[in-house]
């Protein structure tokens, strides 16, 4: 039985992440079923993390497994086009954003295709306009000349 394989580990961080969270829900008015408060869902979400955690934990110290190394590349643009996302968010308005958010993610996949990407890239962004902007109606810039282009 391996002790550090990617089921406990990965199993351990659900428990942990659930306990944070379950600790900030108490802290916050529960409730009953009837009349929730305000921590109630972030409780109940939490327990079934902690539950599925702990299952997680179980499969992985019966069945061994080894932790494999880690891809960087893919993780890295995954965190880069977050962070681009932010950045870019208001300088550039929202299609620019999620348009650039979705080039960087891409590049992580080893099998990087330009013209498959170009058009995800195309309708996300299309996709999230419509969504936040038209159907939801919340106060973002779809579109943003950068300042630096209006001199």
């Amino acid at each position: 039985m391996r002790l550090a394989n990617k089921d406990v580990v990965g199993g351990l961080s659900v428990v942990f992440i659930g306990i944070v969270f379950l600790a900030g829900a108490l802290k916050m008015r529960i409730g009953d079923a009837i009349e929730m408060g305000p921590g109630y869902f972030p409780m109940l979400a939490s327990i079934i993390a902690i539950v599925l955690g702990l299952a997680i934990t179980l499969v992985g110290l019966v069945r061994a497994s080894e932790i494999e190394k880690p891809e960087w590349g893919p993780a890295m643009a995954s965190l880069g086009s977050v962070f681009a996302f932010g950045a870019l968010l208001e300088t550039t308005g929202l299609i620019l954003a999620t348009a650039a958010c979705v080039a960087i993610a891409a590049m992580g996949d080893l099998d990087f295709r330009k013209r498959e990407t170009l058009w995800l890239a195309i309708g996300t962004a299309i996709g999230s306009w419509l969504l936040f902007r038209v159907l939801l109606g919340l106060q973002m810039p779809g579109w943003v000349i950068p300042a630096f282009l209006t001199r």
